[in-house]
């Protein structure tokens, strides 16, 4: 299963190489890092452009314009050329076992559409503020996840 991760970046240069890092140090390895850079006006473009000369599997991309959050998050997943995309805020950080554990689950459930996990918050330290403990699990089936955002007014977490 060919795998993903899509960052995009706007003003991240603070936390960037920290998110690059924690996909670098999967368990799994991924096929490509996309790094779309919305007009930062920081070194952002910069750090992730560094990166993809470090890493042949991070290609680096900069809006022409700064179109704004949502529609860079299109930008990532038009970029992707595999099977599977995660999206990555650049602040976020994954969990060594994170894409390992998700790909497994699709193997597992292959008429899934969406896998998201436990949220932990950290400060800018690194340490862990807020650990979001979840004991019910859900399933989304293609065609149900629009609904379910619209719906519920409920969002799907970053690293899905």
């Amino acid at each position: 299963m060919s795998v993903t991760v899509a960052i995009p970046s706007y003003n991240s240069s603070r936390y960037l190489k920290d998110a690059i890092l924690s996909v670098l140090n999967q368990t799994s390895t991924v096929d490509e890092i996309l790094i779309v850079d919305d007009c930062s006006t920081d070194d952002s473009y910069e750090i992730a452009f560094e990166a993809s000369n470090q890493n042949s599997n991070i290609k680096v991309f900069k809006n022409e314009i700064n179109v704004g959050y949502s529609k860079n998050w299109n930008n990532c997943l038009r970029y992707s050329k595999s099977e599977f995309a995660i999206l990555l805020h650049s602040d976020d950080l994954l969990k060594m076992e994170t894409i390992e554990k998700q790909i497994e689950y699709f193997k597992e459930n292959p008429e899934t559409a969406i896998v998201a996990g436990q949220e932990d918050t950290i400060d800018e330290n690194g340490q862990r503020i807020i650990t979001k403990q979840r004991v019910d699990t859900r399933v989304y089936y293609p065609g149900e996840i629009y609904e379910f955002v619209k719906e519920r007014g409920a969002y799907i977490p970053c690293s899905s």
